[in-house]
Order: structure tokens, then C-alpha cells, then sequence
């Protein structure tokens, strides 16, 4: 009867060791898949933090490309400053050219007034030498006669 006992007690402790067994199994199978949860979460956080190194990678690109276009934007605004101040400066001596010019016209005016009055005394000088050659020629007709 002890032995039975002492039988019942082996199996009891086998079939406890096989349910400590089949539990040791089932947690074995839990921290594997936690292990492969673990290692899969580590990927990500690799491929998070390639992802952001290529996102600060772009930004930096971009950065360079907007500092590039002010600085183009300052050289395009210089070369436009030079090339206003340059036809500012072609427009001062136009003004001063014009000036001049109406200055000369003026000038040529009064000359114009002058010859042309001087021309209205040379026709009133030639119109009294005609009447004298006139004048002449009847003289010398009536003596001629």
C-alpha cells in the first residue's frame, strides 16, 4: 500500500514535472517572441533614425538652397542698383545735353531773326539802287534824245 502511495507520489511528481515542463515551455516561447519583439523594435528604431538622418540631410540641402537664392537675390538686386544708377546717369547728361541743345536752338533762333532782318535791309538797299539805276537810265534816255 506504501509502495502504491509512494507510486501515486512519482507520477503525481511526473505529471508535475511535465506540466513544469510544458509552462517552462510556454514562457520559453514567450521571451523568444519578446526577444523577437525586442530585436524588430530595435530595427525600427534603426530605420527611424536613418529616416531622420536623410530628413535632416534634405533640410540641410534646402537650407543651402535657400541661403543660395539670397544670395542671388542680393548679387540680382546689385547688378540692378548698378544698372539704375547707370541710366540715372545716362538720363542727367541727356538733360544736360538737352539743355544745351535748346540753348544753341535759341541761339540759332536769334542768328535766323538777325540774317533775316539783315536780308529785309539788303532788299530795301537793292530796291533803292533799282530805283536809281531807274532813274538813271530815264536821265540818260531824255538825254540820249
Amino acid at each position: 500500500s506504501q509502495e502504491s502511495q509512494f507510486l501515486t507520489l512519482l507520477i503525481g511528481l511526473g505529471d508535475q514535472n511535465v506540466y513544469f515542463s510544458s509552462l517552462m515551455l510556454v514562457l520559453s516561447s514567450q521571451e523568444s517572441q519578446f526577444l523577437t519583439l525586442l530585436i524588430g523594435l530595435g530595427y525600427q528604431n534603426v530605420y527611424s533614425s536613418s529616416l531622420m538622418l536623410v530628413l535632416r540631410s534634405q533640410e540641410s540641402q534646402f537650407l543651402t538652397l535657400l541661403i543660395g537664392l539670397g544670395y542671388q537675390n542680393v548679387y540680382s538686386s546689385s547688378q540692378l542698383l548698378g544698372f539704375s544708377s547707370q541710366l540715372l546717369g545716362i538720363s542727367l547728361l541727356l538733360l544736360v545735353n538737352s539743355e544745351q541743345m535748346l540753348v544753341i536752338s535759341s541761339q540759332l533762333l536769334v542768328i535766323s531773326f538777325g540774317m533775316l532782318v539783315l536780308s529785309s535791309r539788303i532788299l530795301d538797299t537793292s530796291s533803292q539802287i533799282l530805283d536809281i539805276i531807274s532813274q538813271i537810265l530815264v536821265i540818260s534816255l531824255r538825254l540820249g534824245c
